[in-house]
């Protein structure tokens, strides 16, 4: 083959690239963007992707992306579970905290007392 611009000659195998192209760089932005939590559509838009398909390809998911994933989510598990517990009422018969004896000593039993007078008929 015979380049009509610069007079070269060249086969096939001279067009195959051996560094990066523009290709590689846009994948890696679309990377980036998604892993510093920049949503989809603005990253696409950013890209100037604009279809989900073609910037689906671009948005390669490592083995390390999920294994971040599965580190959050038993994170967030886990701090929900801890939450549940301290929120969760106390089964019959346990107190909740209030030593009978000394509450009347100190008062706090008439607060627990109804007023007859405020209920409706």
């Amino acid at each position: 083959m015979h380049c009509a611009n610069c007079g070269s000659d060249w086969t096939r195998g001279d067009l195959k690239y051996a560094s990066l192209i523009f290709y590689d760089m846009r994948r890696t932005a679309v990377r980036n963007r998604v892993r510093a939590g920049v949503s989809d559509r603005v990253a696409m838009t950013i890209t100037g992707h604009k279809t989900r398909s073609v910037f689906d390809r671009y948005h390669i998911v490592a083995p390390s992306d999920l294994r971040e994933a599965a580190s959050k989510l038993e994170t967030s598990q886990g701090l929900e579970r801890e939450a549940f517990e301290k929120s969760r009422a106390p089964e019959f018969g346990q107190t909740l905290g209030i030593d009978a004896e000394n509450s009347t000593k100190n008062g706090a039993a008439s607060h627990l007392q109804l007023n007859a007078a405020a209920l409706p008929n």
